[in-house]
């Protein structure tokens, strides 16, 4: 032990170091000494000194461990570079490796760092937008039980698309390799989703499903897909070589993503099957006459409806031998019901149809608009807007069209309420009883 001592004092840092550097030629004790010298009698900081916590392994199990482990400290990653180079005469690179592990420890960039906060954000706002007007009624296409089946699909991916957003966002913090990837797909998918709402007119007037909202975010997430594809930074702390899904996360996408999307393209589909209809090509239906009417139920031949409580009612002819109905509930609020043979289902024609109705004495009142939507019930297509003009007292101008695909039927009803809120869903009642052939 007196003679390894001696022998030890005798050297140069550089020549202890060397030894280190083949520690496997020497005697584990005498090498126990040698760190003893360098680190307590003498100062020296290396990372050398720290090599005996690591595993006896193999130069092939040491190379493999250095090229795959990024999140290993850079110094001991150095460390396994000097054995392999200096003992086993590998040729590998080792600084841009080190220099990868040194800059994942610097600060996020500030765009980075700006899409991790959006990503948070959009968690929590997927969730309330997507539950606050939530309703069975929505999903129904005309096939019996198909409505449940899109609303728990639509339920999996709103959580599924708010749950990938906030782990996307902790797997930027914590600079894991599967962070990219992950923020590309739920671009895409937002991407891909609002574009086939937009195309399809499943969109409102205002709040988070407008059209100008959607078009904003989907301006923002090619940007951002952008920035991630060309970015210097993003790609020198994420390196491209080393991206890559773990098993669970194939797993999450494929269970909450993929029901949505179908669920989105079947409802794009049956939307655009019942937009391009051509115009015209109408259905022979069947007279309804007045003897098949039920209690309080009127018809024009090609509707029935229920006249709501408490209004008064008035059929008289237009264009020929056409139906129009008047309703009244005194001086505050009047209806209109028409109907025609007409399948233009579409919004463009909705507002052309709304501008052809519209009272000319109200056109220079401003207003602001209310409820703005469009949804399918038991197969009718229903567009349905309101108009506040700001009249004292205020009036309520509101106009529908729906849509019978079957028959290539539609029905018009126009309302003008000065009595806002004093009734009771009178509109609604009267919405919900016109059928378009009898029971």
């Amino acid at each position: 032990m007196n003679n390894y001592l001696e022998y030890i004092k005798e050297k140069s840092n550089e020549e202890l170091l060397n030894i280190l550097k083949f520690s496997e030629l020497y005697q584990p004790a005498f090498i126990k000494l040698v760190k003893k010298e360098l680190r307590e009698k003498r100062g020296v900081v290396n990372a050398l000194l720290n090599y005996d916590f690591l595993p006896d392994m193999s130069t092939w199990d040491i190379e493999n461990h250095f090229r795959e482990n990024t999140d290993f400290q850079f110094v001991f990653k150095n460390a396994y570079a000097e054995k392999i180079l200096l003992k086993d005469n590998v040729p590998i690179q080792t600084e841009p490796k080190i220099e990868k592990v040194k800059e994942k420890r610097e600060l996020l960039p500030l765009f980075l760092v700006l899409f991790i906060l959006v990503l948070f954000s959009s968690g929590y706002i997927t969730v309330v937008s997507g539950f606050s007007n939530m309703s069975l009624s929505d999903y129904d296409l005309g096939v019996k039980g198909l409505s449940v089946v899109g609303l728990i699909c639509d339920i999996v991916f709103i959580l599924g698309m708010s749950g990938l957003s906030i782990y996307v966002a902790t797997r930027f913090i914590a600079r894991k390799n599967n962070a990219v990837p992950l923020a590309k797909i739920l671009l895409v998918v937002g991407f891909v989703t609002r574009l086939l709402l937009l195309i399809s007119d499943q969109t409102e007037k205002s709040g988070h499903f407008s059209s100008n909202r959607m078009i904003i975010i989907l301006v923002l997430s090619a940007l951002w897909f952008l920035y991630l594809s060309y970015s210097k930074k993003v790609n020198f702390i994420f390196p491209k070589e080393e991206r890559k899904l773990l098993k669970n996360d194939k797993i999450y996408l494929a269970s909450t993503i993929v029901p949505g999307l179908l669920w989105i393209g079947l409802s794009f589909i049956i939307s655009l099957n019942q937009e391009f209809v051509p115009a015209g090509n109408y259905q022979i239906a069947e007279i309804i006459t007045e003897s098949q009417l039920g209690s309080n139920e009127y018809t024009d031949g090609r509707i029935i409806f229920e006249r709501p409580y408490g209004f008064s009612i008035e059929k008289k002819k237009v264009n020929g031998d056409d139906d129009l109905f008047n309703l009244e509930a005194g001086e505050e609020v009047s209806l209109m019901v028409y109907s025609v043979y007409d399948n233009n289902d579409n919004k463009e024609y909705f507002n052309e149809v709304m501008q052809d109705f519209a009272d000319s004495t109200m056109s220079n009142f401003e207003y602001v608009i209310g409820n703005d939507k469009h949804y399918i019930l038991s197969g009718n297509s229903f567009y349905i807007r309101e108009l506040i003009y700001q009249t004292e007292p205020a009036i309520k101008w509101t106009f529908v069209l729906i849509f019978n695909k079957e028959t290539s039927k539609c029905c018009v009803v126009s309302c003008f309420d000065s009595a806002i809120g004093k009734r009771a869903d009178y509109l609604e009642s009267l919405i919900n009883s016109i059928r378009f052939k009898e029971k």
